[in-house]
């Protein structure tokens, strides 16, 4: 038989990709859903950041919120702006910062209440930060994908 190389490379991309007609029922791509994450990490970024700015300017203490949320809205930032690996390495340590955050308050808050809330948002943001590398990686190795389908066959 007569070599094709075209119908060889149509051959070999179609194997990598899932073919799915109903787009209704297709997920997004990770690329969007961390453009989605990232847009709601801000949001929260800036609520507990205004929350520890309003803490330190009525205690006179340092909240240390102002800064873990201000790096949480900065890796927000990096994810919106910026390609999936830096995302995939700046979301999971400003998550873990916020999460240290809420261990050093369930150790030196003011009451059992207070210890329980820290408590609860150190899990929370633990887990969140789980995701958000999840997320990062998986949009990773999509552009990988579509990177290396973007390549020149020679065969």
């Amino acid at each position: 038989p007569l070599y094709t190389p075209h119908l060889h490379r149509i051959s070999r991309i179609s194997s990598r990709v899932q073919w799915n007609y109903d787009r209704a029922t297709m997920p997004p791509p990770f690329s969007q859903v961390v453009l989605g994450y990232c847009f709601l990490l801000g949001a929260v970024s800036v609520f507990f950041w205004a929350w520890a700015a309003i803490n330190t300017a009525t205690s006179g203490l340092l909240d240390l919120g102002v800064i873990s949320f201000a790096l949480a809205y900065a890796a927000a930032l990096v994810g919106a702006l910026a390609p999936p690996i830096a995302f995939l390495i700046a979301a999971p340590i400003a998550h873990l910062l916020v999460a240290l955050n809420y261990v050093i308050g369930v150790f030196l808050g003011p009451s059992t209440s207070f210890a329980i809330y820290c408590a609860i948002f150190a899990l929370l943001w633990l887990a969140a930060g789980v995701f958000s590398g999840w997320i990062a990686w998986q949009a990773k190795k999509e552009r990988d994908s579509a990177t290396e389908l973007e390549q020149p066959i020679y065969e």
